[in-house]
C-alpha cells in the first residue's frame, strides 16, 4: 500500500467476525481457567463458590491467574490458601465502593512475570520467576458476589481475627497535586 493511498473502512463483516473470533478465544480462556481449578480439587472437597478465576472450598481458597510473556506465549499458574494459613483479613473498598478482601498469610511462593534483564538503570525482556507473598487482595464487583460472601463466612467460621476496615482513595484532586508547582513564564 502506497503512503499516498487510504485504506479502506472494514465492514460490517470483517469486524462481525472479528468480534466473534474475540468471544471464541475469550471462551477457550475461561475453559482452561476452569479446568485449572478443577484438577486442583482433592477427593471429597466440597466447592462452595466459583467465580472467574476464584475458587472457594470448604478447606481452602484456589485462585488462579494468567501471565502473558508474549502475544504468542501465556501460561496459567495458581495458588492455594488454606484457612488455617490466613493469619488476619481486612474488608475494604474501593473509591467507587465496591468490595476488596485482603488476606494475610504465611509466606507463599507464587510464579510471576519480571523483567529478564536488568542492568543499572534499564530493563528489558519477560521471564517468569517464583516471587514469595505474604498477602493477597481479592477484587469484588459487590457486596452480594457469592465468592466474596462465602470466603467471609469460612473465615469467621474458622475464627480467623479480622483486622480493621480500609478504604483506597483516588490520588487527590488537581489543585492538590499542582500545588507547589506554579511556574511564571517571561516574554
Amino acid at each position: 500500500m502506497d503512503a499516498n493511498e487510504v485504506e479502506p473502512p472494514t465492514t460490517r463483516r470483517a469486524e462481525r467476525r472479528r468480534r466473534r473470533e474475540y468471544r471464541e478465544a475469550r471462551r477457550r480462556q475461561e475453559g482452561q481457567r476452569d479446568a485449572l481449578l478443577r484438577a486442583q480439587l482433592g477427593p471429597g472437597e466440597g466447592v462452595l463458590a466459583n467465580r472467574l478465576g476464584i475458587m472457594v472450598t470448604d478447606h481452602r481458597i484456589l485462585f488462579v491467574w494468567r501471565l502473558v510473556l508474549t502475544q504468542e506465549e501465556s501460561i496459567w499458574t495458581f495458588d492455594s490458601l488454606g484457612y488455617q494459613e490466613v493469619t488476619r483479613w481486612f474488608i475494604g473498598r474501593r473509591h467507587d465502593d465496591r468490595p476488596l478482601l485482603r488476606l494475610d498469610h504465611a509466606t507463599h511462593v507464587r510464579r510471576e512475570r519480571v523483567v529478564a534483564h536488568n542492568i543499572l538503570s534499564f530493563h528489558w525482556g519477560n521471564t517468569v520467576a517464583d516471587v514469595p507473598h505474604d498477602s493477597v487482595t481479592l477484587a469484588f464487583s459487590n457486596d452480594r458476589d457469592g465468592v466474596f460472601r462465602a470466603i467471609c463466612g469460612c473465615l469467621q467460621n474458622e475464627s480467623v481475627p479480622r483486622g480493621a476496615d480500609f478504604k483506597v482513595a483516588l490520588p487527590d484532586d488537581r489543585q492538590a497535586k499542582t500545588q507547589g508547582r506554579i511556574v511564571y513564564l517571561r516574554r
